[in-house]
């Protein structure tokens, strides 16, 4: 059994896959959140983060194998919250707005169903569903400029 002393702290996979990557300046940002939270993510986040490590493997320029089993590793020791009221949100979430994705449907529905703020680099999806509180560092506008494509 698992215990948490510190608040959860739902985190995205936009997020985490740039955190896997060491990437300033959300390493940072990250870094400072976990002084105070326990990062945790959504079904759906285990789900994208595993595909995404596949794809980190196949790319030209492949992160090492060692790389991608300690982040794997990583993965299978993050908290993982769910529950049965989780999918009844999502299915709700996806509903009200069809243009939210699979991942981001079941973030909202496991931040809303807990109770938890959400880290996440794309807050479209999430700030105009009620209830949600997004986890916003001082530096959350570099960020968000950041993940942007030039």
């Amino acid at each position: 059994m698992i215990t948490v002393t510190k608040p959860a702290l739902l985190c995205d996979t936009g997020l985490l896959s740039r955190v896997f990557l060491a990437k300033a300046p959300f390493l940072d940002a990250y870094l400072k959140a976990t002084e105070t939270y326990q990062e945790i993510i959504s079904t759906a986040v285990f789900i994208e983060l595993q595909h995404w490590l596949l794809i980190q493997r196949g790319l030209a320029i492949p992160i090492s194998r060692a790389e991608y089993d300690r982040h794997r590793k990583r993965l299978e020791n993050l908290i993982v919250l769910n529950s049965d009221g989780v999918s009844e949100q999502a299915l709700n979430v996806a509903r009200r707005w069809p243009d939210t994705g699979v991942g981001d449907a079941y973030t909202i529905a496991t931040a809303l169903v807990f109770d938890v703020p959400v880290f996440t680099l794309n807050p479209k999806h999430f700030e105009r569903m009620q209830g949600i509180q997004l986890y916003k560092p001082e530096n959350y506008q570099l960020l968000l400029q950041s993940t942007r494509r030039s």
